[in-house]
């Protein structure tokens, strides 16, 4: 019988089954005969077309560095060096450099949390 192509009523209701993996009908909860459910051959083949397709998705959805993210980081830092640049106060001619490498440091681990969010992606779903 292929059950593939035609759709499976209840024997007990007559109600339509919607889903062979389910023991029972959804609509009264009588147990359903064992050759509506699926056999382990199809189960399998499911199960290796799901994979297939899990597979297929992670290729596309290969992650990417932020540039934006990088970016602004790396304006701000250098805004606070040309206000460091041009500042005639000591004081904060110096906050404005610590400000600036405060941002330079957001923009390199930026970097590097996206390099490595990159390389476990990869050795998860073996996309290289």
């Amino acid at each position: 019988m292929n059950f593939w192509n035609m759709s499976l009523h209840c024997p007990q209701c007559g109600g339509l089954v919607y889903a062979r993996s389910q023991r029972n009908c959804g609509f009264c909860g009588a147990e359903l005969p064992p050759d509506f459910a699926f056999s382990e051959a199809e189960k399998a083949a499911i199960k290796a077309e799901e994979e297939e397709r899990i597979k297929a998705a992670n290729k596309i959805k290969k992650p990417k560095i932020s540039i934006i993210a990088i970016s602004c980081w790396l304006i701000c830092a250098f805004g606070h060096v040309w206000l460091a640049m041009h500042e005639q106060r000591q004081m904060e001619r110096w906050v404005n450099w610590g400000f600036a490498a405060a941002w330079m440091g957001l923009a390199v681990a930026t970097v590097v949390i996206f390099q490595r969010q990159r390389k476990r992606f990869e050795s998860q779903s073996g996309v290289g």
